[in-house]
């Protein structure tokens, strides 16, 4: 049985893979362009090195204004809770001992 198709597909194909030798390189790079970010931190009872964590964050080789950090924070005690203020991060304060689930 004569088919026209199968007989064109290798050629077909063969064009399709030169062609794609053949193209030229984008004049963006791709990985120039950044995206926003959220870095989400959560913390339990980290008062001691919280500090540490989010400067370590905020120093990352990244455009500070496409990242924004998110601090989950359960059971901080009040100083550290107002030392983050000072930082540029979205704070939420969780009670998780509370939690209808926690079996406390």
């Amino acid at each position: 049985m004569y088919c026209p198709i199968s007989e064109g597909m290798p050629l077909y194909l063969l064009f399709f893979a030169v062609c794609g030798c053949m193209k030229t390189p984008s004049k963006q790079n791709p990985f120039n362009r950044f995206r926003n970010i959220t870095v989400i931190i959560t913390a339990f009872k980290e008062d001691e090195i919280i500090h540490s964590v989010i400067k370590s964050a905020l120093q990352q080789d990244y455009p500070g204004e496409m990242v924004q950090l998110l601090l989950v924070a359960d059971s901080f005690e009040e100083k550290t809770l107002e030392r983050l203020g000072s930082f540029p991060l979205k704070l939420i304060i969780a009670d998780f001992k509370k939690a209808p689930k926690s079996g406390h």
